[in-house]
């Protein structure tokens, strides 16, 4: 059978009479992220000796990673991902192949710890000359074992059908946008984290709680800002809303009143949106009856 991506069968083992599930990425699903990461390869080969290449690659790492966290519960994802792997590696030496050589090198910049974890003992981590960025082995992934499953889910009843989405319990339509979402200046680890974060706070803003619409509500703050030393790290940002975002960044008393009023927010909600104007060294907000104040301490 074939089920949100997956091609699926289920055989006897050779020893006993245990039955074990042989599952791929779907063939339809393949030929899409193989079309879509070829287009993206042919991009960034274009602007190769450029800011905007190296920007392009980093999109390009990005999809790679999103097709491994969702695909790394099929069994032979390595091998089908290898086939991609030969896909855009075929157009990568093609297009970045010049008189003086080719633009594919061995060595690059740094990799980050995440990084390093991840690609840093695949031997085939190839780096973009002039951009010095990595680009992510799509094949180099190994097989996740999927637990706690359900044997009631089921997608051809309809009590199997509902234990689905009370599972997935997100938006994955949103989800897949924000997988997605080309933005100019933003680190690997930075795509990366965003997309872990809206799973982890279940499609929903930090402070308010209320589930994101759309694309451009969902605003990605720095808890510590990079101008003061903060970093992409995951427990350094938070998703939440853009009116939120606008409000945990105001200094100015009108601003702050007119988006209080807007968003209606809760004692607790407050209490949250303050420990983030904390960490910026701002003044926090504070309700006093029907007085409104900013101040560096709440008394």
């Amino acid at each position: 059978m074939e089920f949100l991506g997956f091609s699926i069968k289920v055989h006897k083992k050779k020893k006993d009479s245990k039955y074990v599930v042989d599952s791929h990425i779907s063939s339809k699903a393949l030929k899409d992220k193989s079309d879509k990461l070829a287009n993206q390869v042919k991009v960034f080969c274009k602007y190769k000796d450029s800011d905007q290449g190296a920007k392009e690659v980093v999109i390009y790492n990005s999809m790679v990673l999103g097709i491994q966290n969702y695909y790394r519960i099929a069994t032979n994802v390595a091998s089908d991902l290898n086939k991609i792997q030969q896909r855009t590696y075929r157009i990568m030496y093609n297009r970045l192949n010049t008189q003086s050589g080719n633009a594919l090198r061995k060595e690059g910049r740094k990799l980050t710890p995440l990084e390093k974890q991840r690609f840093g003992k695949s031997k085939s981590l190839r780096y973009v000359a002039g951009t010095r960025e990595p680009i992510y082995p799509i094949y180099y992934i190994q097989f996740k074992n999927p637990m706690a499953f359900n044997r009631k889910i089921c997608p051809y009843t309809s009590e199997g059908r509902a234990i689905v989405h009370d599972r997935l319990g997100i938006n994955c339509n949103l989800m897949y946008q924000l997988m997605n979402q080309k933005l100019i200046g933003g680190s690997i680890e930075f795509y990366d984290n965003r997309i872990s974060l809206y799973s982890a706070q279940w499609g929903k803003c930090y402070v308010t709680g209320k589930e994101f619409l759309s694309l451009k509500d969902i605003h990605c703050h720095h808890k510590i800002p990079k101008s003061k030393g903060g970093t992409d790290a995951y427990s350094n940002l938070v998703l939440v809303d853009k009116d939120v975002h606008k409000l945990i960044h105001a200094t100015d008393l009108e601003v702050v009143r007119y988006y209080l009023e807007m968003l209606d927010l809760k004692s607790t909600e407050i209490q949250k949106l303050n420990r983030l104007r904390q960490l910026l060294e701002i003044p926090l907000i504070v309700k006093k009856k029907k007085s409104l104040i900013l101040s560096y301490t709440c008394e």
